[in-house]
């Protein structure tokens, strides 16, 4: 639904000019800013402030409202007509009072339509209420589309706003909107920034590229009556993929019609490289804690995947799980075949013969796997080396309140943060999961992809 708001001056219905200094010729009508508003926007209702004086013309002869239904009649459309008197508004040019007047105005019409396309008409009336009408669309919570009407002739002297209207002549009026029918509308849309929205969409950019997408989130929520909804659904899903929830993050992504760029084979091994995503992000935003902490399940689910994937050894076949989630090798399934009794093998033999069943499968368990299975004597070196992080850092902070930085993280495992993370990207890379190009910048694109939208 479209909603026009439009004060009314004394140039409306019709603009009369004693005469037109290009031609010489006097007496020059034409539609005013209120017709030629209409003409652009075809509103389905329309809203008409009237001061004191322009209410007291109304009441005379109705002039606004006939000569918007004859408009109407051109147009082929129906239209809602709703007349806001102010029949004790004798000081028109008061700016202060319209301030205070026009937001809650608009306001109450913007809900009571349920957020309609609201339009503002800010070439009719007093100086005053055009300037307050541009200052309430540029702070409003929502999209207010406003309306600029140039001049009918250049050079053409017009009566002023100050002056009386003329007595209304219906004739004059259907001639003015034969004419205009044939000519080209003189209204537009200026471009006129809110600045409100301004500031939340800085603030909004901000926090995305700073990975920060809950805070974009919930700024963005808070201007919904401008921000699309797609955009917001967007940001959302960029959310719920930050934290892992998928289920949520593809809700999402349905409601803004839109995908993601990103790795989306199914299966286990979708959930390890949205994973490392995650911990990369915690290394972006500075959250070396969490990176290091997170780090363990990353590298066992990563040492099972290329167990699975390169070596075709799953270890589901020699593993027992409790209703905790918890998995352990098995003896009797290590016993079943010979892959298994190789395995039961390499554990013992690195254990000096002690290998406890009971612990829970680990890091330190799969690395002497790999080795015993892979002839890839690079990729088990670095297998060792991201389990010498784990146990140099990971157990650590898991087990005191300590502080990290890049440089305390080089003097334990002299590596820094990022080169951490590079071996983690390349111990992935090897099991052959096919991944595509620039997966690794995928929350860069995310970003791209969103910020453009705003």
């Amino acid at each position: 639904m479209r909603v026009l708001f439009s004060s009314i001056g004394n140039r409306d219905p019709i603009n009369l000019l004693d005469k037109d200094l290009t031609s010489g010729e006097d007496h020059v009508f034409t539609e005013g800013s209120l017709l030629q508003t209409i003409r652009l926007v075809k509103p389905d209702v329309i809203y008409l402030y009237m001061s004191q004086t322009v209410s007291h013309l109304d009441d005379k002869d109705d002039r606004y409202e006939k000569s918007i239904r004859e408009l109407y009649k051109y147009l082929e459309m129906d239209v809602s007509i709703e007349k806001i008197k102010k029949e004790d508004l004798d000081r028109p040019h008061d700016f202060d009072f319209f301030i205070e007047e026009f937001p809650p105005l608009l306001d109450k019409i913007y809900y009571e339509h349920k957020k309609p396309l609201l339009y503002v008409n800010i070439s009719s009336g007093t100086p005053a209420m055009k300037n307050a009408l541009c200052f309430a669309a540029s702070v409003s919570a929502y999209k207010i589309h406003v309306v600029q009407v140039d001049v009918p002739i250049p050079g053409g002297e017009s009566k002023s706003e100050e002056e009386a209207s003329d007595p209304y002549d219906h004739k004059l009026v259907n001639e003015s909107i034969l004419r205009a029918n044939e000519m080209d509308i003189r209204a537009y849309y200026p471009s006129l920034k809110n600045i409100n929205y301004e500031r939340k969409k800085l603030l909004i950019i901000e926090n995305i590229e700073q990975y920060n997408y809950r805070a974009a989130w919930t700024i963005a929520k808070t201007a919904t009556g401008i921000l699309d909804d797609s955009v917001i659904s967007l940001i959302e899903a960029a959310y719920y993929k930050s934290v892992l929830d998928n289920d949520r993050k593809e809700e999402a992504l349905r409601r803004a019609h839109q995908t993601f760029d990103e790795y989306r084979k199914p299966g286990w091994s979708r959930h390890i490289v949205d994973y490392l995503l995650y911990l990369a992000l915690n290394l972006r935003r500075g959250l070396l804690l969490d990176f290091f902490r997170g780090l363990t399940p990353y590298i066992v689910n990563v040492f099972e995947l290329y167990l699975k994937e390169v070596l075709t050894i799953d270890l589901e076949r020699y593993t027992d799980e409790d209703e905790s989630g918890i998995r352990r090798f098995d003896q009797d399934k290590l016993e079943q075949d010979s892959v298994g009794r190789r395995i039961y093998s390499i554990l013992m033999n690195e254990f000096m013969g002690d290998f406890n069943f009971n612990k829970p499968l680990s890091s330190v368990q799969l690395v002497p796997i790999i080795d015993g299975f892979s002839g890839d004597a690079d990729f088990v070196e670095k297998c060792r080396e991201l389990r010498d992080i784990e146990e140099d850092v990971r157990d650590p902070v898991a087990h005191n309140i300590v502080s990290l930085n890049a440089d305390s993280v080089n003097v334990m495992t002299d590596k820094r943060p990022a080169e951490i993370l590079k071996l983690c990207q390349e111990v992935l890379e090897a099991c052959q999961l096919d991944l595509p190009p620039g997966v690794w910048r995928t929350y860069d694109k995310i970003n791209e992809q969103i910020i453009t939208q705003i």
